[in-house]
């Protein structure tokens, strides 16, 4: 989102395809909910950041499914899907600064790109940002127990120990 953000700042005309639902949330969003969380039920925090975010960022069809089901936070503990912290691209979709295109990529000849669902368009430059995946573990050059393989941080003490299991 960023990129393309930079991007529409800049000028250029900026399409981007969604593959899955998004939930967006601003920077103080997400300290509001790490500030709930010591008051209330972590899937009571999860429901109100997505009415949060939807009182904020309304409907953003083009990115959102109809109903999401599931919270920004549960998406990232069960499917490890980050929501996107919002920095203006959600103004620059409404606005069709940034457009949204339908579907997926079916094929890409040269500047053409043809979605699946058969519509076609032509670009000067394609730019392929496929995900994030932390990848802490492979540049922390660190014992095992600072991270777990999928490079989450294990827990600290008392809840956890270094001495290694024989």
């Amino acid at each position: 989102m960023e990129i393309s953000l930079d991007l529409a700042n800049d000028g250029a005309k900026t399409s981007i395809i969604v593959q899955s639902s998004v939930h967006f949330l601003s920077r103080r969003m997400v300290y509001l909910a790490l500030v709930l969380l010591r008051y209330l039920s972590f899937s009571r925090v999860d429901f109100l950041m997505v009415l949060l975010s939807k009182f904020v960022y309304g409907r953003l069809t083009q990115v959102q499914d109809s109903q999401a089901k599931r919270g920004p936070f549960l998406m990232n503990i069960k499917y490890d899907k980050y929501p996107a912290i919002d920095v203006g691209a959600c103004s620059k979709i409404k606005s069709d600064e940034i457009k949204v295109l339908p579907a997926e990529i079916g094929s890409i000849r040269g500047s053409d790109v043809e979605l699946k669902k058969g519509k076609s368009y032509q670009f000067e430059s394609i730019v392929f940002c496929t995900g994030f995946k932390t990848s802490t573990s492979l540049w922390l050059k660190a014992d095992d127990y600072l991270l777990k393989e999928d490079g989450i941080p294990r827990p600290s003490s008392p809840n956890h120990s270094k001495g290694q299991k024989e």
